[in-house]
């Protein structure tokens, strides 16, 4: 709860949380595969919904899966917050979605806008700005994808 004095308690977020007239929905999410998930720890995504704004899906730290899939099949978010930078230790799989996953996510859910976030910012990063334009104009999809720089405010 928010005071005029600033937070007076922190509320854990649940399967359904409200803030306001917004809904968040806790979603499942998969922070990259065994082995490295058992290090890498637990993740979530959420899910915000108004009825006054676009259905907003923020993946959180995840690869592309199964979880994610019904997470759009869902609740069919007309924009998706993806962490794309495909960051990867070496010897392990990447722990958050690389441009091959964000082209998947595209084709299962291509009336999306998709804004890509989390590249760039940190040295096990995979996947650059440069990279996943490039991977979006390959694959047709260049027009329904974001990518701000950094301090850069988009309205979709």
């Amino acid at each position: 709860m928010l005071t005029k004095h600033g937070f007076n308690n922190v509320d854990i977020l649940g399967e359904n949380t409200k803030i306001g007239n917004v809904q968040l929905v806790k979603t499942k999410s998969k922070h990259g595969k065994f082995p490295l998930i058992l290090i890498a720890g637990n993740t979530c995504g959420i899910v915000f919904m108004s009825d006054s704004e676009k259905r907003l899906y923020l993946t959180g730290d995840t690869i592309w899966y199964n979880g994610v899939k019904e997470t759009i099949d869902i609740y069919k978010p007309d924009v998706i917050i993806v962490n794309a930078g495909g960051n990867k230790f070496n010897g392990f799989h990447h722990v958050i979605m690389n441009d091959d996953d964000v082209v998947k996510l595209h084709n299962y859910a291509p009336n999306a806008d998709i804004v890509a976030t989390h590249l760039e910012g940190v040295n096990h990063n995979t996947v650059t700005r440069k990279k996943l334009l490039q991977t979006s104009v390959d694959n047709g999809f260049f027009k329904k994808l974001f990518i701000p720089n950094n301090g850069e405010s988009i309205k979709l």
